[in-house]
């Protein structure tokens, strides 16, 4: 499901996994779209998935959830303009603290809802557009504290996985170490979520290997992202790693750029979304992987990952549109 409405699957990738238009880290008080120039942002970002979209990707998720600059109207004009096909989320953002404040991204009335009452907002999202734009959400994007999980994470992950059995919708978690990312799993499946519906976000951050691959094993994506100069080396040896041990079907690869910040001009220094697309993958291929493994990585895995279950999310949706 993209910005644009409902593709094939077969017409999603090659794609980025985890990138960035616009974040505000101002907090869940304080942030709102008065803060930017959306012509501003426009005139930054637009440029830059041009050249991607010239260079052939086609798939470009943007992570950015609720109460942190999501703009799903934003997402419509930039995906029409480019020609990318653009998946945006619900969900909520749980991890976090900021001046003494744990989960400042949250907003204050999250704390009187239920995990049920969450999820029902975020299906309404799904099967009624985001803020009136007609923007379905691609995937479920939350947050979670590094770990053992505190309550509110444990909150939006149960909502998490309600959505997830109604709509049919990926999880995709910013857990970035093993230790959350498993009490994640459990939860899900606990509620009767297949693992295949769960990526742990920013994976390359735990420093345990094996515990890479033991959610892997238990059928979750593990996505590498943050892909860039400087990490490109750490992220050859992750990618090896997983490969030797036949995980090549559970992995994800991406950047985390972009990045245009309210508050700064012209949104500070925007990173660009091509490094993965001219760098890394001629440095894969000069590593020597094979170039049907590349393809898994950045085409095929991306598409089985968030391919909505039909039966769960789309064949609902539509009974819905047609009554």
């Amino acid at each position: 499901m993209t910005v644009l409405g409902e593709i094939p699957a077969a017409d999603f990738g090659p794609a980025l996994v985890h990138e960035h238009v616009l974040v505000d880290f101002a907090g869940a008080d304080r942030v709102s779209k008065d803060r930017y120039d959306s012509e501003d942002v426009v005139r930054q970002i637009l440029p830059h998935l041009e050249r991607l979209r010239r260079l052939g990707m086609n798939g470009f998720v943007e992570c950015t959830p609720a109460y942190l600059g999501r703009d799903a109207g934003l997402l419509k004009r930039l995906a029409s303009a480019s020609g990318l096909q653009v998946l945006t989320n619900t969900g909520l953002y749980a991890a976090g603290q900021k001046e003494g404040r744990l989960e400042p991204y949250l907003p204050e009335f999250v704390s009187g809802l239920s995990a049920e009452e969450l999820a029902e907002g975020w299906l309404d999202e799904w099967r009624d557009g985001i803020e009136g734009t007609g923007v379905r959400p691609g995937f479920i994007k939350i947050g979670v504290n590094p770990g053992p999980l505190r309550p509110a994470s444990q909150k939006i992950v149960r909502a998490a996985a309600l959505t997830s059995r109604q709509a049919g919708l990926l999880i995709c978690c910013h857990a970035a170490r093993a230790v959350a990312a498993l009490e994640c799993l459990d939860i899900l499946e606990g509620a009767g979520v297949d693992p295949g519906r769960y990526v742990f976000v920013h994976a390359q951050q735990e420093e345990d290997l094996p515990l890479h691959e033991e959610c892997a094993r238990r059928g979750a994506w593990v996505e590498y992202d943050g892909v860039g100069p400087e990490s490109a080396d750490q992220h050859l040896k992750l990618i090896r790693f997983m490969l030797g041990r036949g995980m090549e079907s559970r992995l994800l690869i991406s950047q985390d750029a972009g990045w245009y910040r309210p508050g700064e001009p012209h949104g500070g220094s925007i990173r660009p979304y091509d490094y993965l697309w001219t760098e890394f993958l001629p440095r894969l291929r000069r590593a020597g992987l094979p170039q049907a493994t590349i393809d898994h990585l950045v085409m095929h895995n991306p598409r089985s990952a968030f391919t909505l279950s039909r039966e769960a999310g789309l064949d609902r949706l539509n009974s819905k549109r047609h009554n």
